[in-house]
């Protein structure tokens, strides 16, 4: 895979602004020194390295969800529940959006 696009993660998230908070989720726990769950890249970047695992479906997404919810907070920077409520809220946007172009 030569290029990562946002299409190319949608088989594994369906909505980009939840790909956003799960690749830096998974670049955070990359950086901290997480092992990746692709074969060893040239890349050093984690958060394309972190697009990278999106992409060829390595990584369990319910796991990053939660630990965005229950972020143990090393890095100072806490996300809440409210976060996914706005996941959610886009979710539902976007698939009424869907729903009124294929009408």
């Amino acid at each position: 895979m030569a290029r990562i696009t946002v299409e190319d993660c949608n088989k594994y998230v369906d909505n980009r602004f939840e790909l956003i908070l799960i690749a830096a989720q998974r670049g955070k726990q990359l950086n901290r020194g997480a092992a990746p769950s692709i074969e060893k890249t040239s890349h050093k970047k984690e958060a394309l390295i972190a697009l990278k695992e999106i992409a060829a479906g390595s990584l369990k997404i319910e796991e990053l969800e939660r630990s965005i919810i229950y972020n143990d907070s090393e890095d100072g920077i806490s996300s809440t529940s409210a976060d996914l409520n706005r996941i959610n809220q886009q979710k539902q946007v976007d698939n009424s959006i869907s729903e009124s172009i294929s009408e």
